[in-house]
């Protein structure tokens, strides 16, 4: 993992600043193994991302470890809307939403939501928004315990009809009087919402550092380029080996070197100084971790998975359907649905057709000698199975 040259110089108390963010000795503390890391470190590794992803018309955004708990408050949601003011949340084509729920850490991708608010609101075009219509819009749980968090997916609804609303008044729209439940439900049930099938944690305590694992290997530009191609077939299949869950682990002792060598930097030339530093050392690993490659999947063979997903009711996220239902087979796919797809630069060589194994062949009876003792042989064979029996 990549880490910023170390400055001579002691150091008793660590604090490195980013974005009202402190890190202190106390909370590099909760990067030991077995500790549960604490907010101060995930927002501060956070900041440290989005200032990797800082680019002129960047498509991603990483909300605060607080956002959804605010979110999720009776009186919260309003002000969620005007958290990050000045930022319009729902141009961002990959919204990251850090969710703590039941002592546990997980991660929701909303991935091109403004394309579908797009299509379902009169009169957009006027709007002239930054829309990318070749990445279906769709809901994505990302948990190292695999769980479906289904119950949390009505407060993004929610949150993201009511922050449209918001954005629309500002852009001085003819269409802001929206029934702000009745097309966060419609949002709900258009929208797929897929459970990740990602590495999995191998403890009770590691789901903090799962969570900054994942953020750092998804917002890398390989990455978000790879996902768009056939972003339904990766969530659900193709990240099930993407990385050893070990990784995932040692990001305790990469954090914490991290940190303390960017405070390090920090207090010799400053906060700019420290971030350049940070980003100069990203981009010598910014291709390194990029999803695995589709394999010998074809080209047909992703048009029809990502067609048939579209039918798949185990994608559905209903309280009707069961979390342990299977994926659709391919093979139970008629084969007549293909559709056409962008082209996939990362396929290797298409799947080869399994040889049929050809039977086995009995041996005959050449000479006049062999024939007499393989017919002697045909008739004791029902002789010896009647002596079984009895």
């Amino acid at each position: 993992m990549p880490h910023c040259p170390q400055v001579d110089g002691g150091m008793k108390e660590v604090g490195f600043v980013i974005d009202g963010f402190e890190v202190k000795k106390a909370d590099l503390l909760t990067l030991a193994n077995g500790a549960y890391v604490n907010d101060q470190i995930i927002n501060a590794y956070i900041s440290l991302l989005m200032r990797r992803c800082e680019s002129p018309g960047g498509d991603i955004f990483i909300a605060g470890t607080q956002f959804f708990t605010k979110m999720r408050q009776a009186k919260g949601l309003e002000q969620a809307c005007r958290w990050y003011k000045g930022r319009k949340l729902l141009n961002y084509r990959w919204l990251f939403i850090p969710v703590h729920n039941d002592s546990h850490w997980s991660l929701i991708l909303v991935l091109n939501a403004l394309e579908w608010l797009r299509q379902n609101t009169p009169d957009s075009d006027a709007l002239n928004l930054r829309t990318r219509k070749g990445v279906a819009p769709l809901i994505v749980s990302i948990d190292s315990m695999r769980r479906s968090n289904k119950a949390l997916i009505p407060i993004v609804c929610k949150f993201i009809v009511t922050k449209w609303q918001r954005e629309l008044v500002d852009m001085k729209h003819t269409t802001t009087d929206i029934d702000i439940d009745a097309l966060s439900q419609k949002l709900r049930s258009d929208l797929p919402v897929l459970r990740a099938d990602v590495p999995k944690q191998e403890n009770s305590y590691d789901c903090g550092v799962f969570l900054l694992h994942y953020l750092d290997l998804l917002t890398r530009q390989g990455s978000t380029r790879v996902l768009e191609v056939a972003p339904r077939y990766y969530f659900r299949e193709g990240l099930r080996n993407w990385f050893p869950p070990k990784d995932a682990s040692r990001k305790r002792s990469y954090l914490r070197e991290l940190l303390t060598n960017l405070k390090k930097v920090q207090a010799a030339s400053g906060v700019e100084e420290s971030i350049v530093c940070w980003k100069e050392s990203c981009a010598e690993e910014e291709h390194g971790a990029c999803p695995p490659s589709l394999g010998t999947k074809t080209v047909q063979e992703i048009s029809l998975w990502e067609e048939c997903s579209d039918d798949d009711s185990s994608v559905s996220m209903s309280p009707s359907v069961s979390d342990d239902e299977p994926m659709r087979s391919l093979l139970d796919t008629p084969t007549n649905i293909v559709r056409t797809a962008a082209p996939l630069v990362l396929l290797s060589e298409p799947l080869k057709k399994k040889r049929k194994k050809p039977a086995a062949k009995t041996s005959k009876p050449k000479t006049p000698r062999e024939k007499e003792e393989h017919d002697e042989d045909r008739e004791e064979r029902p002789e010896k199975a009647s002596r079984e029996r009895e």
